[in-house]
């Protein structure tokens, strides 16, 4: 019979999913690219998305790997994450892409914070 994964386990799960996710989708850029696919918004885009909503867990993971306990690394990657929501605005760029890529990051931090709210409350 399977035992409940505790919190810290559920952490590192998603974390490593996170991780996993953002390199298959890098994995599937890199072939559609190599086949001779035109780099356009919607090749590029999913890649953008992935890394970003990767980023905090990554964090995460990285504290984890130092030795620090998953449940103050999670803590710590929502304070970062809160913090640069609540202290930069948002870019302001002539580069559309710039602004996208900043759009993108705050999402998935927001996102991130959704996700986890009720982890650690």
């Amino acid at each position: 019979m399977n035992e409940p994964q505790s919190l810290a386990e559920k952490i590192t799960t998603r974390a490593e999913v996170a991780l996993a996710r953002e390199a298959d989708v890098r994995a599937d850029f890199t072939a559609s690219i190599t086949a001779g696919a035109a780099l356009t918004p919607y090749i590029l885009k999913p890649v953008m998305v992935a890394e970003a909503e990767a980023q905090p867990w990554r964090q995460v993971a990285r504290a984890i790997k130092r030795g620090t306990d998953p449940v103050a690394a999670l803590r710590e990657a929502r304070e970062d994450a809160t913090e640069t929501l609540l202290e930069t605005a948002p870019t302001r760029s002539t580069d559309g892409l710039t602004n996208e890529a900043d759009h993108i990051q705050r999402e998935a931090l927001r996102k991130f914070l959704r996700d986890t709210r009720r982890a650690i409350a």
